[in-house]
């Protein structure tokens, strides 16, 4: 099978004129119900120039979240899997950028306490990629969703991007 990133629907998308934080609503993942090699990936690729104003996204924390089986209780909703960024290297997570001299994602936080994953970006081109290890994703699985928690400012939503694999080879992106 073909190595592909297919782009997340996201919307409604919050307004970006100051930072919010807002949630996204729940994307339903169920193409990719009993896939071994699940991967999810935040883009950043802003190719113009905002002259004085700085572009910031901001990803506090992701949830994928599914109905199964979880004896000896009926079947609900629980968090199959939940990150948040609040440490001081985003690992388990693979940050890319391209060219290597443009803006990367890093942890960010204040008075001593990481928060969140962020690109900010000025007055240079960015290609940055932040990209999760790949998840198993159970057969049993119902009601798959994902639910992202973030901050923006400026942000053209053309140029940001969160995107799905199926078949993620580690490195490769485009």
């Amino acid at each position: 099978e073909r190595w592909v990133w297919r782009p997340i629907d996201i919307s409604p998308l919050p307004s970006s004129k100051d930072f919010h934080t807002v949630f996204s609503p729940k994307i339903d993942l169920s193409a990719f119900k009993g896939r071994k090699n699940v991967s999810i990936a935040f883009r950043y690729n802003m190719t113009g120039d905002l002259g004085r104003h700085y572009v910031t996204w901001q990803i506090n924390q992701f949830e994928l979240t599914g109905r199964g089986p979880l004896s000896p209780f009926k079947n609900r909703i629980k968090k199959i899997l939940e990150h948040k960024f609040d440490k001081k290297e985003l690992a388990p997570f693979k940050n890319y950028s391209s060219p290597e001299s443009s803006p990367r994602w890093t942890p960010f936080g204040f008075s001593g306490s990481y928060k969140f994953a962020k690109i900010s970006v000025k007055d240079k081109p960015a290609n940055a990629w932040l990209v999760s290890p790949s998840y198993k994703i159970s057969n049993d699985a119902k009601e798959l969703s994902l639910l992202i928690k973030e901050v923006v400012r400026q942000v053209n939503f053309n140029e940001a991007r969160i995107l799905i694999s199926k078949v993620y080879k580690e490195g490769s992106r485009d």
